[in-house]
């Protein structure tokens, strides 16, 4: 049984790619809503709030330094915790 399905496009540039795409997969149907776009900014809306922080530490594994590792996960914690406040989010109740 082969089964056939249509493709949605969405997103801010989603359409613009959705067309190859859609010819790559043999789909019958390539359906772009007016507005499509917009679905972008509602996923910014709807997501949780978010932030990447990283550290690098280049080690070998027998010379590591794990009193600095935990200070480096102490710092990242703190960072975490105090961007959440900022955002003016309980800590407590912040699971994203």
């Amino acid at each position: 049984m082969i089964h056939v399905f249509s493709m949605l496009a969405f997103g801010g540039a989603g359409p613009v790619h959705a067309f190859h795409v859609a010819r790559l997969m043999n789909a019958p149907q390539l359906i772009i809503p007016a507005g499509a776009g917009v679905l972008s900014a509602l996923g910014f809306l709807v997501s949780p709030v978010a932030k990447e922080e990283i550290f690098s530490y280049i080690s070998i594994l027998e010379n590591l330094d794990w009193q600095r590792v935990n200070k480096m996960i102490s710092t990242l914690t703190q960072k975490g915790k105090q961007f959440v406040m900022n955002a003016g989010i309980d800590p407590k109740g912040y699971s994203g």
